[in-house]
């Protein structure tokens, strides 16, 4: 083989090898732009159905309060079906204008159990018994407690964020 063959081969070699770390290297940067990308997507969508939930939530708490212990739960304190009615009526429709789409799968399932025990008739004729009323009181709670909970939903994507670097390392 003549040196300029040999010289040629080598240049060949050496332009193949910068060639690829050169496109192993872009790749990377894409990737990595790409994942930067969505993760601001998301942030964005994140903060937009926060933004959202701020403005839906407190008109929920307005009309749960109406659940509260002192007027449901006290002794001889007779909850009319009418009174109850109403707090379901305003619930559907608080869910219906504003929240069709911001709740979770856990508020949902809150949601939805708080408005079947309101959708049951009365044990007792025009009264509710004490065990409908209590079962009423938790479910407004625990709807409220999911309602709180999908307000932390910035801190949680912060979170799993931080979890998934660490994986990363």
């Amino acid at each position: 083989m003549t040196e300029t063959l040999i010289a040629a081969l080598v240049a060949a070699v050496v332009s193949l090898l910068v060639s690829l770390v050169t496109h192993a290297t872009e790749k990377r940067k894409v990737e990595s732009e790409e994942h930067t990308h969505e993760r601001e997507m998301r942030r964005r969508l994140t903060e937009k159905l926060l933004d959202l939930r701020l403005v839906a939530y407190p008109k929920t708490f307005v009309v749960t309060d109406k659940l509260r212990g002192d007027l449901i739960l006290q002794k001889g304190n007779d909850v009319s079906v009418d009174y109850v009615k109403g707090v379901l009526q305003e619930l559907l429709e608080w869910q219906r204008d504003n929240a069709g789409f911001l709740l979770t799968k856990d508020s949902l399932r809150a949601y939805r159990a708080l408005r079947a025990a309101l959708a049951v008739e009365p044990e007792n004729g025009n009264s509710y018994s004490r065990n409908q009323r209590q079962k009423m009181f938790k479910c407004k709670n625990r709807f409220r407690g999911t309602l709180k909970s999908d307000l932390t939903l910035l801190y949680q994507e912060d979170f799993v964020e931080q979890e998934d670097a660490l994986d990363g390392e």
